[in-house]
């Protein structure tokens, strides 16, 4: 029977076997890697054992600068993301789009759209188009982990994504990684306006951001003189908290888009429903949920 320090010495050798397999994805996950020593005849190293011992999957990953998750990815997730990524490059291709175009009115299934911003944010898709990257070529990383890892190479100094993958499966090999976009800081709101919905019993509201975290930079004086319901909330990533809110908005049945009356062109951070009165809470929370998740969450950790 080993002794506590050999069975750290024990799972730390498993440990760099697993980022140097075929097996490794470039995200160290504890399901992944207790996969991998199932396969390779140490069984025994589990979470059971983990518990026992000062180190784990994340502090070892940790101390080599890798990427961690703490979900193992799902077996289908690789094939959607790369046929939604593949339908997007077509659209984009075929209509000569201009950058930062959306992208929701080609889709031959409006809900396909909405499934794509789960997995990659709308300017991420562009500056991978530029980088020529496979779609089939991006692992099998999870929805969340992978639409983060995606936005640091698209935004990267970094052109060929095997290069990428390369560096991103060893250790210390992002540490001089240049990102060429700074992730915004400001706050994500959703607000009513003072505009009559068409249905009666309806209110038209706004899913919106600003880097300013004054609220009155955030929403209009119009709308503070009338004194519309508004939440507020502060996020680290402005784009994409508003982008996976306005994922979840999307597939709400009861949220329905809204053309302004006599409106210019909508510019990329304005987007205007019309949900029932009793609704704006849920709305609300749609913008809450996902300015707390890219509060916590940082992009290059």
């Amino acid at each position: 029977m080993r002794s506590k320090s050999q069975n750290e010495k024990f799972v730390i050798t498993a440990f760099n076997e697993y980022i140097k397999s075929k097996y490794f994805s470039g995200v160290v996950s504890p399901g992944e890697f207790y996969e991998f020593c199932r396969i390779t005849e140490r069984a025994e190293i589990n979470q059971a054992l983990i518990t026992r011992l000062p180190i784990s999957s994340e502090t070892m990953a940790k101390e080599l600068n890798l990427k961690f998750n703490e979900t193992k990815p799902q077996g289908g997730t690789k094939e959607v993301r790369s046929n939604l990524l593949q339908e997007a490059f077509r659209i984009i291709d075929s209509n000569q789009l201009e950058v930062g175009s959306n992208l929701k009115n080609f889709f031959e299934k409006a809900e396909d759209n909405s499934e794509l911003l789960k997995y990659v944010d709308l300017s991420s898709i562009y500056k991978l188009y530029e980088k020529k990257i496979i779609p089939s070529d991006i692992p099998n990383w999870t929805r969340d982990k992978g639409k983060e890892i995606l936005k640091e190479f698209a935004f990267c100094n970094i052109d060929c994504f095997q290069e990428y993958l390369n560096k991103l499966k060893t250790p210390d090999g992002l540490l001089e990684l240049k990102i060429t976009e700074g992730v915004k800081k400001g706050v994500v709101y959703a607000k009513e306006t003072q505009y009559s919905a068409n249905t009666s019993g309806y209110i038209v509201v706004k899913l919106g951001q600003s880097e300013k975290q004054d609220l009155t930079r955030a929403i209009t004086s119009n709308d503070i003189k009338l004194g519309h319901e508004c939440r507020v909330f502060g996020t680290n990533d402005i784009d994409s908290a508003e982008n996976q809110a306005l994922s979840k908005v999307q597939l709400d049945p009861l949220c329905i888009p809204f053309n302004l009356p006599n409106r210019s062109p909508r510019s990329r951070n304005q987007e205007y429903y019309e949900i029932p009165l009793t609704h704006f809470n849920c709305f609300a929370n749609y913008v809450k949920e996902a300015a707390t998740y890219f509060m916590k969450c940082n992009l290059h950790t």
